[in-house]
């Protein structure tokens, strides 16, 4: 993605201009894990975390959510969501 290759520390304020100093230029991103998959950590350094998906129309979803533990994989498909949880992360 061009906009990573570009800078892959930081998120531009818009697609195709503007600076990185602007945080809220992440909210997408920020807004599809929390808002869409509903995840939510309940526990310090995502130990424990939650999910109360709200997909809407969408048919089906992957996704990769960093954590200090490594990444965990989101999967909706057919109906049904699957969580793959990198080892010292549980569902809570």
């Amino acid at each position: 993605m061009p906009v990573v290759e570009e800078h892959p520390t930081g998120l531009k304020e818009s697609w195709h201009c503007g600076d990185y100093s602007h945080a809220w230029g992440g909210t997408p991103a920020y807004q599809f894990v929390h808002s869409v998959v509903g995840f939510e950590p309940t526990a310090p350094g995502c130990a424990k975390v939650c999910f109360r998906p709200a997909p809407g129309p969408l048919k089906r979803l992957h996704t990769e959510i960093p954590t200090p533990h490594g990444a965990i994989v989101v999967d909706f498909a057919h109906g049904k969501w699957s969580y793959r949880l990198p080892t010292g992360v549980e569902l809570d």
